[in-house]
């Protein structure tokens, strides 16, 4: 273990998968959700594409606080929002395959936080075109959400032509302390996976605000591995709930 709460918990979730003490298994975001949720809280899962919406109900067939929903993420927003509890947690993660996502997703946080403004959300993004990524920051900066953490880690220098080199996370609405618990646990994933000149950084965002990534030179490794781009279109939307507790 590594003596980092949050860490730890998805390194016990992922020897969970594999008892055996060697990675054979790898689960994606729906199942570490599924594992990292209270018995009180509900899953609903909502993907777009018929072969892996079909593939995600066989995985969670015998979850009964969970549910699978094959439709646009834009209609589970306007289905399941608000929930019923008041609170909850919306991860979203598109492919991005089409600049027009870019809009797309601005446009589904737009409709959510109108819905849902006490909500707290968690959009991923690639990181495969610098100046990309920062007019699309910017602009969700811009969202009237009470506040924005971005969390950012990329494994090598990322420019022109280099591909994906790494990726973030916008949180809004996160818990006060967020941005406290997860600067301990970026730095060492950063100690590990980064290579010459990778960047990571965590900051509260403004709106418009530009933030610069803080580079740290590193021995170089042999590069990681990163899986294909070849999913088609479409948003992956996936929603925690949690019951409303007395303060």
């Amino acid at each position: 273990m590594t003596v980092d709460p949050a860490l730890d918990q998805y390194l016990k979730i992922i020897q969970g998968f594999n008892p055996n003490q060697k990675l054979t298994q790898y689960p994606g975001s729906p199942k570490i959700a599924q594992a990292a949720s209270r018995e009180k809280d509900r899953l609903q899962l909502i993907e777009l594409h018929p072969s892996d919406a079909q593939e995600l109900q066989h995985q969670f067939a015998h979850s009964y606080r969970s549910k699978v929903f094959q439709m646009e993420a834009s209609a589970g927003l306007f289905s399941f929002l608000p929930p019923k509890e008041k609170r909850g947690l919306i991860f979203i993660d598109p492919p991005y395959e089409l600049d027009s996502e870019y809009t797309s997703v601005i446009e589904l946080l737009k409709i959510a936080q109108q819905k849902f403004p006490t909500g707290t959300y968690a959009l991923w993004y690639p990181i495969v075109e610098r100046r990309k990524t920062e007019i699309f920051v910017r602009k969700i900066s811009h969202l009237p959400f009470k506040h924005i953490l971005r969390v950012e880690h990329c494994i090598a220098a990322d420019g022109v032509n280099k591909g994906l080199t790494g990726h973030g996370m916008l949180i809004m609405n996160g818990p006060f302390n967020l941005k406290e618990t997860l600067t301990p646990t970026l730095k060492k994933i950063n100690e590990r996976l980064t290579q010459d000149k990778g960047t990571y950084f965590i900051a509260e965002l403004s709106p418009g605000a530009k933030i610069t990534p803080k580079t740290e030179a590193k021995p170089e490794i042999k590069p990681s591995h990163f899986p294909a781009r070849g999913e088609k279109p479409g948003f992956k939307t996936r929603f925690k709930t949690q019951p409303k507790t007395s303060d």
